[in-house]
């Protein structure tokens, strides 16, 4: 039901995107062809630029900004965990109908052998039965995996980068057994933070300083185009303007209302990134049913 109600609204991204465009044309109309155009370069220019640079800045930007602080979070969250609750729970909840020891769990995270032949070994030998043929387990195993960190870091970590971190672990991208071995052997606590900021969170936090980039970029752009067309344009009055003038002008309030629409999904992309896909309005199912804002957001997307 839920999730029924979350595309309901979807009529409403279109005309946003109508609203912004007529806005524009209006705008530009009144302004004249000269101001019009000017502004309709600014737009494009803050296009042009903000998705190469906000590509280009952000990691650079979470290594010297977010990172440390991110480390010295994960590095308080681990405190005095016990690696195998959290990994046994996890394991309970993959719908084999096993009940864990604690004490098993541990000899295996001692040990030096393959984490996940040894999981693998230990529950088909709980109940005498194998459990799962090894492929299809161990896609299930990377789950459990992901739930057991999911459940370590939630509490300090966003959902958003939480959600990432455990799409990583899930598609097998990480090494994620052997981390949860290494916070069992209780090694530098610190070296482990800084695994799972630098290759399970860092994506997270690298999007959304991509798409903040480009909206600033943007937005810096707009700002400048629109005080030089002010400027170059004198005293003229919106008055002195010909038919010709304000019909050229509403053309290039057309373009630049489609630059502002890419805008605006840029916003709409951080506001379900943020919210984790999770929201009423700000959801893909929404965006996916609409007829002009989807192809924005496409565009958004590649962010």
């Amino acid at each position: 039901m839920y999730n029924k109600m979350k595309e309901e609204l979807w009529w409403l991204y279109d005309i946003i995107a109508l609203v912004a465009v007529v806005l524009c044309c209006w705008l530009s109309a009144r302004k004249g062809i000269f101001r019009g155009a000017i502004v309709l370069i600014g737009c494009i220019l803050g296009v042009a630029l903000a998705f190469p640079v906000s590509s280009s800045v952000s990691e650079s930007i979470y290594k010297t900004v977010v990172r440390d602080n991110n480390v010295k979070t994960l590095d308080k969250s681990l405190g005095e965990v016990e690696v195998s609750e959290y990994l046994g729970k996890a394991l309970e909840n993959m719908g084999y109908n096993v009940i864990v020891s604690g004490e098993k769990l541990n000899a295996i995270l001692d040990s030096d052998k393959d984490i996940d032949e040894q999981i693998y070994k230990y529950l088909n030998n709980i109940n005498g039965k194998k459990v799962d043929n090894e492929e299809n387990f161990r896609v299930n195993l990377y789950g459990a995996y992901a739930e057991a960190i999911s459940d370590i870091f939630s509490d300090d970590i966003g959902v958003y980068a939480m959600k990432t971190a455990e799409n990583k672990i899930r598609t097998g991208k990480t090494d994620a057994g052997n981390v949860l071995k290494m916070m069992r052997a209780g090694e530098n606590r610190r070296d482990i933070a800084e695994i799972i900021a630098d290759d399970y969170i860092n994506d997270a936090y690298i999007t959304v300083i991509k798409l903040v980039a480009f909206m600033i970029l943007f937005a810096v752009m707009l700002f400048i185009g629109i005080l030089t067309a002010n400027s170059l344009s004198g005293g003229m009055r919106d008055v002195d303007l010909s038919t010709g003038a304000k019909i050229g002008g509403g053309i290039c309030g057309l373009f630049t209302g489609v630059t502002v629409i890419i805008f605006i999904a840029v916003l709409v992309k951080l506001c379900i990134v943020m919210g984790s896909n999770q929201e009423l309005f700000f959801n893909n199912n929404a965006i996916d049913k609409t007829y002009i804002f989807r192809y924005a957001y496409n565009i958004a997307d590649k962010l």
